[in-house]
């Protein structure tokens, strides 16, 4: 018999293939999954993918990259503003056809960068690893200040939120796990063996992120059954062109403004990624810990990561052809 094996294909996009599923099961067969979720809480599920993504992050590379704190702090800064701004100016486009929807891109645009994807894309880019590295963790580090603030003064324009609350709530499923990921990584027997499993704790994150993914859905469509809210095709075709085009032009500005800073390439690279992604799991809890009565909102939220998958995934090859945009390369062809 031979020897089985996946396809190159399957192997490179099955989590993309599996969020798809994670979307659709749910939508066709609520009842199904219904039970399932009622014993799943996003916020320990925010929790225990941060807890695994402290223990796989490297303190030691972290520290070794800490000689430039200003560019770190810039990066990450620019990274939140760029996106929260224009997440608010896309906002406006849904504002009077679903509120909820434009919820969803406020909630997404708020968010800290992505702890794997983002350092994994610039690697592959051949950009400053260990400066994405630092970035990643000061993002979801400073996410508990910035994100609610963000959240405040965006979504707190027309409904009542508590900045306190927030600020809490993510110490306690962003913050809190995080670090002690990275203090447990400091035995070395712990050490060692996040390292031996490194693959296995990499795909155990990601299931969590489809099962957060799946519950987000099932909520909204309990929602909608209940008549608190519905979607057209029309409104979802324009949501996703809507979060694509914020991500894109996020990434575009990242690059740009890197470059009017003076940094390299490669620094560019880790900024274009870290600044542009955002994570889903710490959008979907805020959607359903402090906005339960808005059942679309988590939409916005998966259709921007989707959407940064498959946008990445074609900037990395651009980057790694040698052209520093696509407008540059089209001027060299």
């Amino acid at each position: 018999m031979g020897s089985w094996t996946v396809s190159p294909f399957l192997a490179r996009h099955w989590f993309l293939l599996a969020l798809a599923f994670a979307v659709a099961a749910p939508s066709y067969w609520p009842e199904a999954l219904r039970p399932l979720h009622t014993f799943v809480d996003p916020g320990w599920n925010v929790a225990a993918v941060m807890l695994i993504n402290g223990l796989t992050l490297d303190g030691r590379r972290i520290l070794n990259s800490l000689r430039g704190p200003g560019r770190v702090l810039s990066g990450v800064l620019i990274g939140y503003a760029v996106v929260a701004v224009l997440g608010f100016g896309a906002s406006r486009l849904l504002l009077e056809t679903s509120q909820s929807l434009a919820l969803g891109i406020l909630v997404i645009s708020a968010m800290p960068t992505t702890l794997a994807s983002s350092i994994i894309w610039t690697r592959m880019a051949r950009g400053n690893a260990a400066l994405a590295l630092v970035m990643v963790v000061a993002s979801n580090g400073l996410g508990f200040l910035l994100t609610p603030l963000i959240l405040f003064l965006t979504i707190g324009t027309f409904m009542t939120l508590s900045l306190e609350e927030m600020m809490g709530g993510f110490a306690l499923v962003v913050l809190a796990p995080l670090a002690l990921g990275q203090g447990l990584r400091l035995g070395g027997p712990v050490a060692r063996i996040v390292h031996r499993h490194a693959r296995t704790l990499s795909h155990a994150s990601r299931l969590l992120i489809l099962l957060a993914v799946s519950g987000a859905v099932v909520s909204g469509v309990t929602d909608v059954e209940a008549g608190r809210g519905e979607i057209s095709s029309w409104e979802l075709a324009a949501v996703s062109l809507i979060t694509v085009a914020v991500h894109g032009a996020a990434a575009a500005l990242c690059w740009s403004l890197g470059r009017v800073l003076g940094w390299n390439r490669q620094d560019r690279t880790a900024l274009l990624f870290c600044g542009s992604q955002k994570t889903l799991p710490a959008a979907l809890y805020v959607s359903t810990e402090f906005l339960p009565g808005f059942g679309l909102v988590p939409i916005p939220c998966v259709l921007y990561h989707v959407g940064q998958l498959i946008l990445d995934s074609w900037l990395v090859e651009t980057i790694r052809s040698g052209g520093e945009s696509p407008a540059s390369r089209r001027n060299r062809v």
